[in-house]
Parts: structure tokens; C-alpha cells; sequence
């Protein structure tokens, strides 16, 4: 019988012997797994929490010290993104697809970007309201891929500082301003105001423009909007041109800077 457990346990043991080594964990197929968990974060499980109002889902999106930078404004902390995320206007309803991610992942940290649009009806018809990009810093916690960093750049916000070489401040609520000039009216009244701005509303944008709504050659060209004094109103950025905007935007502030205001 002791004969016969030595035969078994010396051939067990070649058996085992035989064995291949365990292999190392496949790089390309640890990149690809990385990648497919990113796409998921921020392309799958980020807009369905904002779409759906759910800002505690939202929040565990991010680090324990994720921070969030959107329109001049930084919070840090879950508790903090999430009240901030909160108090943003519920309306108007939109979805946000994001697209065109590209990340470069290094170890457990990832730096990139993608684009997102704001797609909700504007006078009854579906359309892409504001759109941007993401400015993103990424970190693997515990085997999960979170949102480390997150800077959210509005078109209209990138446009305005790029011309103003000004940062986006808060005017009020709802006003995203771009600069100051001092105004003083024949009745004595005088005071501060912004360069330049916009304020998303329930019926679309409006842009601050001051003197660039007096040149009707530029707005014949903008496309469909509505001007009011000093103001011009549109459903959706992609209502107007780009380019005749830029210019509008241009032409007011250099006609504010020659009065001297």
C-alpha cells in the first residue's frame, strides 16, 4: 500500500513538474481592457448620470479629490461637485453624446479629451443647443477608472476668451461675462458691465453684443436669430455662422474700446 502512495505521489509530482510557468498578464491586452473602461466612464456611464439628474451617480464618477472647473468656477470633492452639479438649471432638457474620445493612458493615470454637445429642442425642433470639449485627467483607483480632473470648455467660452484674452466670470446667476467696461449715462447713471458675454436660456442663447448688433451687413449673414438692444438672441449655435459671430463679437468690442468705454 505505501508502495503503491509513492507511485501516485512521484506522479503527481512529474505531472506538476510538466507544468507551464504562469504567464505574465498580456500588455496589449491590458491597454485595451483600459481603454473599454474609459469609454465606459465617459462616454457611457457620465451622460446617462447627467441626462438622468442623478448627481450621486455623477459624483462617484470622480476621485474622492476630483475636481471640476466650468465657466470660471472650480469645486473639489465629491460633496461639492455634486451640489454644484445640482444647482445648475434643469431646463432646458437636453441629452449630451459624447465623441472623438482620445486619451493617452500612462500606468494608472490618462490625460486627453473628448467634445459633447447639449441636443434638446429649441422652438420645437431638436438640435445641437451648445456644444465643447472636455479637458480631462483621469486616475485607475482600485482597479477602477475615475475622473481625477475634469475642465469643461463651452464653445461660446472659448471663443470669448480667445478674442477678449479674458476669463470667464459670473455675472449674476446666469451671465457668463468676458471683461468690464465702465459706462456712464447722460442722466449721471453710471456702472460696471461685461465686455462681452451669453447667458444660456429655456429658448436658446443670448449673446451680449452692445454696439456689434448696429451692423446689420454682419447680421444679414449670422443666420436665423432675433436681435433685441444690445442683444442677439438664437435657438442653437448651429442656427448661425460661426465665422459672421466671431466677427460681430470683434466688431463690438473694438467699438467699445475706440469710445472708450
Amino acid at each position: 500500500m505505501f508502495q503503491r502512495l509513492a507511485t501516485v505521489v512521484l506522479a503527481t509530482a512529474a505531472v506538476a513538474g510538466c507544468q507551464p510557468p504562469p504567464q505574465e498578464p498580456d500588455p496589449n491586452l491590458s491597454r485595451l481592457l483600459d481603454r473599454q473602461a474609459i469609454e465606459q466612464l465617459l462616454a457611457g456611464d457620465y451622460p446617462h448620470a447627467l441626462d438622468t439628474r442623478d448627481f450621486d451617480a455623477y459624483a462617484a464618477l470622480y476621485t474622492e479629490d476630483g475636481e471640476l472647473l466650468l465657466q470660471g468656477n472650480t469645486v473639489k470633492g465629491r460633496a461639492a461637485i455634486k451640489a454644484f452639479v445640482g444647482a445648475l438649471p434643469a431646463e432646458p432638457r437636453v441629452i449630451h453624446p459624447i465623441t472623438n474620445l482620445s486619451y493617452t493612458i500612462d500606468g494608472d493615470t490618462a490625460t486627453g479629451g473628448a467634445y459633447w454637445q447639449d441636443i434638446g429642442l429649441a422652438g420645437g425642433t431638436p438640435g445641437v443647443l451648445i456644444a465643447g470639449r472636455y479637458e480631462d485627467t483621469l486616475r485607475k483607483v482600485n482597479g477602477q477608472w475615475q475622473i481625477a480632473k475634469r475642465n469643461i470648455v463651452i464653445e461660446l467660452v472659448a471663443l470669448m476668451q480667445d478674442i477678449t484674452g479674458e476669463p470667464p466670470t459670473m455675472w449674476g446667476p446666469s451671465i457668463v461675462g468676458f471683461g468690464t467696461y465702465h459706462y456712464v449715462y447722460e442722466s449721471g447713471r453710471e456702472g460696471d458691465v461685461c465686455l462681452t458675454g451669453f447667458s444660456p436660456r429655456s429658448g436658446g442663447l443670448v449673446v451680449y453684443l452692445g454696439p456689434g448688433i448696429e451692423n446689420e451687413k454682419l447680421t444679414a449673414k449670422l443666420g436665423k436669430h432675433k436681435t433685441g438692444k444690445g442683444c442677439l438672441y438664437f435657438n442653437k449655435l448651429d442656427d448661425v455662422d460661426r465665422k459672421v459671430l466671431r466677427k460681430l463679437i470683434e466688431h463690438s468690442i473694438a467699438t467699445l474700446r475706440k469710445r472708450g468705454l
